[in-house]
């Protein structure tokens, strides 16, 4: 029962019949190539016929023809548009033709294999072929399937260790240009320089050596000169420490000085008060004995204010026993000079 549907089906592909181009959009699977090339030999007898009027030779006794009959001659943009147009449906003609007779022919497989005839017996070597190649295509053993599975792999890992090694290859190449494009940057700047020094009046690795040389006495100087003025400010430092030390104990001996000065002109004034007493006696001069007996002169009063002003306190005070009484009273007023008051 299942024997028939199969003669069935192989019958009618077997059958089928061709169509014309107009029909075959809506059914490009039933076409053949007899319609189609009907259907070309239809398209292309105007432009042929016409091309064997555009190239009909001109009688020798006529002469050449004119510019106007050459343009006449010479195809037209649509033409050769329309000639384009065609040769491209025709090559989409003849992809779609190959493209059928592949589909008939896997179709024919199919139904080989899945309707098969059994009961009919081999004629003959190439039936034998005809009727078990399609088993040979479709059933595969899965042991070939497995390897060539396990091929795949293997392929696919070396294919991609290829590629990686490929990746590291493109890698490395760009790496090395890298590096060549800056030795070829360096080398550049090298022969700049080295331009640059053969401008100069004397070589740069003579200047280079001449200027350290100089920079290094400079330093040698300029270490000297440092040592020396640290030498001087310590020198300056010890003497104005010495002269701030000295003119401290001057003004020590000063101040004690005017202090016995002040003490002496108190006591002075306390006996000239008891001395212009009503009560009291008028005395004498009590340095007149020291001044005979040293043979001191008696110094005016403006000498020893001006001595007093001037800070001199010491040749005031030695000099303060010369005085008289009334003198000391008179220069004094009773109260201390304002050079020995501040």
């Amino acid at each position: 029962m299942a024997h028939a549907p199969a003669q069935t089906e192989q019958r009618q592909a077997a059958a089928i019949s061709p169509t014309s181009p107009s029909t075959s959009a809506s059914r490009r699977q039933s076409y053949s190539p007899a319609a189609y090339a009907a259907y070309y030999a239809a398209q292309l007898a105007p432009s042929t016929s016409k091309a064997t009027a555009d190239n009909t030779v001109t009688p020798a006794g006529q002469g050449e023809p004119n510019n106007t009959q050459r343009k006449a001659d010479e195809p037209t943009e649509k033409e050769s548009a329309k000639r384009k147009r065609i040769a491209r449906e025709e090559d989409a003609l003849l992809m779609r033709e190959a493209a059928h007779r592949v589909a008939q022919a896997i179709l024919a497989d199919q139904l080989a294999v899945t309707y098969p005839d059994y009961k009919t017996p081999f004629r003959d070597a190439t039936d034998v072929v005809h009727r078990l190649l399609p088993y040979h295509i479709f059933q595969q053993p899965d042991e070939d399937i497995l390897s060539t599975r396990t091929r795949n792999l293997k392929r696919k890992e070396k294919e991609d260790e290829e590629a990686g090694a490929l990746r590291q290859d493109v890698q490395d190449l760009r790496s090395n240009l890298a590096l060549l494009k800056r030795r070829k940057a360096l080398q550049d700047r090298f022969h700049s320089i080295r331009t640059k020094s053969a401008k100069h009046e004397a070589p740069s690795e003579q200047l280079y050596q001449v200027q350290s040389l100089a920079l290094d006495d400079d330093r040698r100087y300029n270490a000297l000169l440092n040592t020396e003025i640290r030498a001087t400010r310590d020198q300056l430092a010890q003497m104005e420490k010495d002269a701030r030390e000295k003119k401290e104990k001057e003004q020590a001996e000063a101040r004690k000085a005017y202090q016995a000065y002040t003490a002496q002109l108190a006591a002075v004034a306390q006996a000239s008060a008891a001395a212009h007493s009503p009560t009291a006696r008028t005395p004498g001069n009590p340095y007149a004995g020291y001044t005979a007996a040293t043979g001191a002169v008696p110094i005016s009063s403006a000498e020893i204010q001006r001595q007093a002003q001037s800070g001199d306190y010491r040749a005031a005070y030695m000099q303060g026993p010369g005085w008289g009484m009334d003198n000391k009273a008179v220069a004094c007023n009773g109260t201390i000079p304002p050079a020995i008051g501040n």
